[in-house]
């Protein structure tokens, strides 16, 4: 995708790397409370209009109308940043973790929200198995 924008869109997953972890530590009360301040740093970090929603339990789906390479790579920064920034505390006070992985894809490349959505989320899984790599080459 060059600098223009894209005429409909991108949607983004931001993915909680160890979630699974957190609430089996933690339990899953805590980890719902975790992805909710997730989702409260993403609708912060992102531009307005912009629509942020939980879409499923440890993801949370951005949809980023005409959306440029740049805004989707300043948008990643910036919200990796803040959790990066961010101290989680749980249980008895004990700071954790938290890790966020990034997909995306262009919605005029998709025709139903289910295409979107598993094409967002296995661009986020490759991050997650590759280790962190610049957003534009996890693009689907």
């Amino acid at each position: 995708m060059s600098t223009a924008e894209s005429p409909d869109g991108v949607i983004l997953v931001v993915r909680v790397g160890n979630f699974d972890e957190i609430g089996r530590r933690y339990g899953p009360q805590w980890a719902d409370t975790l992805l909710q301040s997730i989702a409260w740093i993403v609708h912060s970090s992102v531009r307005h209009g912009d629509l942020v929603a939980r879409v499923a339990s440890d993801e949370v789906g951005i949809y980023l109308p005409n959306a440029t390479m740049e805004n989707v790579n300043k948008i990643c920064e910036r919200i990796r940043a803040r959790v990066y920034e961010t101290t989680f505390i749980a249980g008895q006070e004990r700071q954790i973790s938290v890790t966020v992985r990034f997909g995306g894809t262009r919605v005029g490349d998709q025709s139903a929200f289910q295409a979107l959505s598993e094409a967002a989320n296995s661009a986020a899984l490759a991050e997650e198995e590759a280790g962190p790599l610049l957003f534009r080459e996890l693009f689907s």
